[in-house]
């Protein structure tokens, strides 16, 4: 079994411009359950006959700037939001674990990824290739878990393995569907002063931008993103990724991952406050306390949990939490061989973090492991209670944290 160390690039490639909307459902779609791991554009290729190749039709692209540009820069200006709906793209993206959660952070953009669960780690996209530090900690953490998978031993899932997996680990493949409006919910987030985005998953969204930029030159061009961000519309999104979450930080976490009650007072003349509270319930000046649930867990239940875009929520900064240092341990590894050097490449992980965070910055978050732990606040509504979140991730199927959390919110609100 080889355990050498593959680092890959970031890929960005938009839809093929001729698809229709069935064809790209059709095999983009199919990327979530691919075993052999392909892209969708590996999958039209062979199942659709797709060459790969696409040219600009520059005719088409002078016609749109001439005609529609000045129109479409006055729309964006005055907010009228609902014009900027109705054009879908698809891109293609082969990104690091990271960048796939900033990503699915945002409301209005749909994404299929092929399934993290259960397809095996095999490479790395890392801002730090060629450093022996990061290529020996990725080396041991890739050795271990293919260990931990094997069946020469104490055999652990491959969900509960990932959580010595670092977030540098590549994400193969996710497939993204936006418009323009989502997209500039993006930029508006990484631009934020408050944001603290690695630079690969900047590098992801803007090549993916260029790639869509070909085909509707005005539409995705970065002047139309900026002039609509000046009207302030876009959905607020609390993000991991940011400098803190004050507000968070103020309610008492629950204990050894259990699901705890809140109400919340947010002073309506804090921005930061606002923002970190805006999607999690309705409020006003007359009540503006917020009530909901909070917990706690992995990086790698998070990203299940943030999925149920219907469930709205308010998350802890991965960089409070890196420097809170609390790492979940799955319980068939507790129980397992690999205890004690699982908790040793953790451990080391999250000390090569320090280092690189003195050296690099943000870009360092690429080391800490999916075992880290951040707490989340969140409302659920009567659907998710009864037939979305919680019927969804109730069942034997779920991810084992997932799972106790959306059992024990439904007790709370059942009284029992």
């Amino acid at each position: 079994m080889s355990n050498n160390i593959t680092f890959s690039d970031i890929g960005a490639k938009a839809d093929p411009k001729g698809y229709g909307a069935t064809e790209i459902n059709a095999y983009s779609g199919k990327i979530s359950h691919d075993k052999a791991g392909r892209s969708a554009l590996e999958i039209a290729e062979s199942e659709l006959g797709y060459d790969g190749s696409v040219e600009t039709d520059e005719e088409y692209k002078q016609l749109v700037e001439e005609k529609v540009g000045d129109f479409l820069k006055k729309l964006a200006k005055a907010g009228h939001t609902s014009t900027f709906y109705q054009a879908n793209n698809g891109v293609n993206y082969e990104v690091p674990r990271h960048t796939t959660m900033f990503m699915c952070q945002f409301d209005h953009s749909k994404f299929l990824q092929q399934s993290q669960r259960y397809t095996e780690a095999k490479e790395f996209i890392s801002a730090f290739e060629g450093d022996s530090r990061v290529e020996d900690l990725y080396s041991r953490s890739k050795e271990l878990y293919n260990h931990m998978i094997s069946d020469e031993g104490d055999e652990v899932r491959k969900e509960d393995a990932r959580y010595v997996l670092p977030l540098a680990t590549a994400a193969k493949h996710i497939h993204q569907n936006l418009n323009m409006i989502s997209l500039a919910n993006m930029y508006r987030e990484m631009e934020k002063s408050s944001a603290r985005i690695p630079g690969l998953s900047k590098k992801a969204i803007e090549k993916g931008r260029k790639e869509l930029e070909k085909f509707e030159p005005v539409l995705f061009s970065k002047e139309i993103i900026d002039t609509y961000n000046t009207n302030g519309k876009g959905y607020t999104v609390t993000n991991m990724f940011s400098e803190t979450n004050k507000a968070l930080k103020e309610i008492d976490e629950p204990e050894n991952g259990d699901v705890s009650t809140f109400c919340k007072h947010v002073d309506l003349e804090k921005d930061d406050f606002k923002e970190s509270f805006l999607n999690l319930s309705n409020y006003g000046v007359m009540n503006s306390s917020v009530r909901g649930f909070i917990t706690s867990m992995s990086l790698s239940a998070w990203h299940q949990f943030m999925r149920n875009d219907m469930v709205k929520q308010s998350v802890e900064s991965v960089y409070d939490a890196a420097e809170e240092r609390k790492l979940v341990v799955p319980p068939s590894i507790k129980e397992s061989e690999y205890l004690e050097e699982f908790q040793k490449v953790l451990e080391d992980s999250m000390s090569l973090y320090d280092e690189l965070k003195e050296e690099s910055g943000d870009d360092a978050v690429e080391v800490v492991p999916h075992a880290l732990e951040l707490d989340v606040a969140f409302t659920v509504d009567y659907f998710n209670i009864e037939r979305g979140f919680v019927k969804d991730r109730e069942h034997g199927g779920a991810q084992w944290e997932i799972r106790e959390i959306a059992k024990q919110v439904y007790d709370r609100v059942k009284g029992s």
